[in-house]
Formats: structure tokens, C-alpha cells, sequence
């Protein structure tokens, strides 16, 4: 991947973007320190770790390493993969019976020299392991009959391994024995859940606790990525343990901050052409603030105008005239996610809910895409520039086009002093690698060998 300011692309090809909001971590910059505050609802300061340190973080577990290694491959997987994959359960509360299901495999080549990356996804509620394992980044695709999948050339394992969290409780197929832990949940409780989770997986996997980080999210995911950050740069002040290995974040889509996320979707729609200039003056008229009735009615009003279109990609085509049995026309997502019910055809199939080690007892509904908590919004390239521009951050340089090793446009980006990038990926949705993988690795492939070549020489 290459810089270029040379390189010239019609303007209609730049429609689709899609934000990565990428930060080192190492001092208290003030990109970290935004992103902590904005990202803590309620909170205006660092949590308090003393009492989450002082609690047994380590718990009792049910599995192990040896017994979540999938062997021999998973169910309609063509090839057969060399590499290790390894999937099950976490406990992250033991008197609770509160767990979490991660999927994790390891990297194509080299997997020792590689960083360990832990994704979490939108929602609130959607799951990393359909999202990103088997439609973004992942190693796989589910092919269309539901029943097999096959490689992903352009997956982020060329480049580091991941561990695909399903996060929160109620997601995919993490589970609680405790039915109130289904209500009343919280920013705070997820991610200190997310903590435990990933505290306890290093004890299974230790070979990983030296390794470089990486903690990365999509949409609300990225809320959920920011805020186990600050956990772990908090956890790491406290001493009496090993500090976790934290070496960047990246956030895609990301909603850092309301007031510039509701003031970035309505922008992006007018942009679009998807709203009035009628609309668009009452709208920016009726929200000084996007926290008063009148302009939450107004953004609702804006939505409901522009449902028909796909919210997730402007650009997609449909590809299922039929709706399911019993749902409406109205729900324009069944129009357009034949990929997503795809995956949900192949992650209920009972042989490969085996080979993943899936206690079926825990699910009675059924593997789920987003469970009935899912208020995922599309946060365009404008929110994430009116959170940026709160920063009052100094440019390294200047917005310039990047591009692939074959001197393909892949997108344009900008560097910060603070150590903030922020990159845009071309004619992308909301999950980049989903329509654009080989650009999606582009970007990837640079931020993390970039972060740690700068790491080793510190």
C-alpha cells in the first residue's frame, strides 16, 4: 500500500466510505483520553479499577485449550485449512454461570511473529462471529447453499491472529444461567465482562500474554472496543499482576460521540440526496442539541423517510425478491442480507454447532445474527470528522489518497501528531472487508505493521 497525492479517480467513485479511527495507546494522548470520556456513558473521569482488580478475575472454567481446538476443520470447509482454529466458552462469572463464546484462529504463516487482535461487533447485540468470521475479515465465506464455506484470500489472518468475540450476553451463542443477566444491561457491565473474558482466554492461551494487542470494533462494537482500552490501561496502572500487552485500537464506523454521530447521519443523508432541503433546514434548525425531543423526533422522522434504503450500504443490490414467511415488505434487510441468512443457515446446522463446541441447551432460539437488542445505526465518514475535529488534534499529514501495491484507489487518509489515523476505504459499507476485502487489508496491513514497527523501537 502506497501513499499517493498524484493519483487521480472520478469523484463518484468516492460515495461509499468507510472510517477507521486508529490510535496508539502507549502514553494518555489526548485522541485516548477523548475517545475514553466520550465513549464512558455517564462518566467523565477513568473507571474506578479497585474494586473489578480486587475481585478473583480468574475463574473456574469448563473448557481448555486442548478441548476447544477444532479438529479436523469445520463441517463443508473446502479446503481443508492447515492453520489452528479453536472455538467455545469463557466463563466470565462463575456464580452466575455467565459465559461467552469466542471463535479464535491463528494466523496463515508465521503465527508466532504475529499480533493477537480481539474484534467485537455492532449492536448493541450482533455477533463478531457471523459479522466478521464468516462475512468480513474472517478466514471464511458461507457459500450460498448454506451448508459450505470456503476461504477468504483477503483475511486479516495474513496478518495477525484473531480471537471473534460474541458479545454481550444473549449474543450468537454466549449464554447466562441467570435470566436477569438478559436485562438491564449496560455499557459498563459489557465491557467489564469483555475484560474478564479476555483476562481469563490468556490464561488458557499464556503463550499470548507477551504478544502485541490489539483491541478492534465496527459501529457500537467500537463503543465496546474503546472502553475495554481504557479497562486494560487502567488495569495495567494497578500492580500486583502481568500488565496485558495493549498496543493499538481501531475502530470502524465507529460512535464515539452522539451529538456528532446524529449531526454526521443526517448530513451524510442530505449528501446523498436521500432527504429535502426542507427537511434539512427544519432538522439543523430544531437540533442545537441532539439530545432534545424535537430533534430525536426529527431524526426519526429522517429515518423512517429514507427506510427503503439499505442502511448498512447505500450501494448494495437486492439479492432476495422474496421475503421470509410472515415479515413484512417493509423490512428492507431481508432484501438485501442474503450473505447473513446464508451464515445463519450454516451456524445452525447441528454438525458444525459440534465441531464449534456449542452447548444447543444454551440456545433454544437458535444461533441469531443480533439478538432482539439490536439498535445498530450506519455511522458515515461525517460523524467520525466532527468527533475528530472536537481533538483540536495537529496534522502529521495532510488528507491524501492511499492506494493498493497495484496503484488501485483504495481510499484516502489523514495522520495526526497524537497518533491518530484516521483512513477511509472506498466504495465500502458499514463492514468494509464484506465488499472490499483486499482494500480492507490493505488498510490493516499498514496500521499494524506500522503501530508495531514502531513499538520495536521503543
Amino acid at each position: 500500500m502506497r501513499n499517493s497525492s498524484s493519483f487521480k479517480a472520478s469523484p463518484s467513485l468516492l460515495c461509499l466510505l468507510l472510517p477507521i479511527l486508529a490510535g496508539l495507546a502507549q502514553a494518555r494522548v489526548p485522541g485516548v483520553e477523548f475517545i475514553n470520556n466520550m465513549m464512558v456513558k455517564g462518566l467523565s473521569k477513568d473507571w474506578d479499577m479497585t474494586a473489578l482488580v480486587a475481585e478473583p478475575l480468574v475463574v473456574p472454567q469448563t473448557g481448555s485449550k486442548e478441548s476447544d481446538l477444532v479438529v479436523g476443520g469445520l463441517p463443508g470447509q473446502k479446503p481443508q485449512v492447515q492453520y489452528p482454529q479453536y472455538a467455545g466458552y469463557v466463563t466470565v462469572d462463575a456464580t452466575a454461570g455467565r459465559a461467552l463464546f469466542y471463535y479464535f484462529v491463528e494466523a496463515i504463516d508465521n503465527a508466532t511473529s504475529k499480533p493477537l487482535v480481539l474484534w467485537l461487533s455492532s449492536g448493541p447485540g450482533c455477533s463478531s462471529l457471523g459479522d466478521q468470521a464468516l462475512m468480513g475479515h474472517g478466514p471464511y465465506r458461507v457459500s450460498t447453499d448454506g451448508q459450505t464455506i470456503h476461504g477468504n484470500n483477503a483475511s486479516l489472518l495474513q496478518e495477525a491472529n484473531v480471537i471473534y468475540l460474541e458479545s454481550t450476553t444473549g449474543t450468537g451463542f454466549s449464554y447466562s444461567n441467570t435470566s436477569s443477566d438478559y436485562k438491564g444491561l449496560s455499557d459498563r457491565k459489557i465491557s467489564e465482562d469483555n475484560f474478564r473474558f479476555l483476562v481469563n482466554w490468556l490464561e488458557r492461551f499464556p503463550e499470548y500474554k507477551e504478544r502485541m494487542f490489539f483491541v478492534g470494533g465496527e459501529g457500537y462494537g467500537a463503543s465496546y472496543a474503546a472502553q475495554l482500552m481504557q479497562l486494560i490501561l487502567n488495569y495495567n496502572d494497578v500492580d500486583g499482576h502481568t500488565n496485558i500487552t495493549f498496543t493499538g485500537i481501531l475502530l470502524g464506523n465507529a460512535i464515539i460521540d452522539a451529538e456528532s454521530s446524529v449531526k454526521g447521519y443526517l448530513d451524510n443523508l442530505w449528501g446523498h440526496g436521500m432527504i429535502s432541503r426542507r427537511l434539512f433546514n427544519v432538522i439543523n434548525a430544531t437540533c442545537g442539541s441532539p439530545f432534545t425531543r424535537s430533534c430525536q423526533m426529527a431524526h426519526k422522522f429522517a429515518r423512517q423517510l429514507v427506510a427503503p434504503n439499505y442502511p448498512y450500504d447505500f450501494s448494495a443490490s437486492i439479492c432476495n425478491l422474496t421475503p421470509p414467511p410472515n415479515q413484512p415488505i417493509q423490512n428492507v434487510d431481508s432484501l438485501y442480507e442474503c450473505s447473513e441468512k446464508n451464515v445463519a443457515e450454516y451456524l445452525n446446522t447441528p454438525e458444525v454447532q459440534k465441531a464449534l463446541h456449542v452447548n444447543p441447551a444454551t440456545i433454544p432460539q437458535g444461533w441469531r445474527q443480533c439478538n432482539d437488542g439490536d439498535t445498530d445505526l450506519s455511522v458515515p465518514l461525517h460523524s467520525t470528522r466532527y468527533s475528530l475535529k472536537k481533538l483540536n488534534m495537529t496534522v502529521a499529514q495532510k488528507w491524501s489518497m492511499w492506494t493498493l501495491d497495484n496503484y488501485e484507489l483504495a481510499g484516502r487518509n489523514e495522520i495526526y501528531k497524537e497518533g491518530i489515523l484516521l483512513t477511509t476505504v472506498r466504495e465500502c459499507g458499514h463492514i468494509a472487508a464484506k465488499t472490499h476485502s483486499n482494500r480492507s487489508l490493505g488498510m490493516y496491513k499498514v496500521f499494524l505493521h506500522a503501530v508495531m514497527g514502531q513499538q520495536k523501537k521503543q
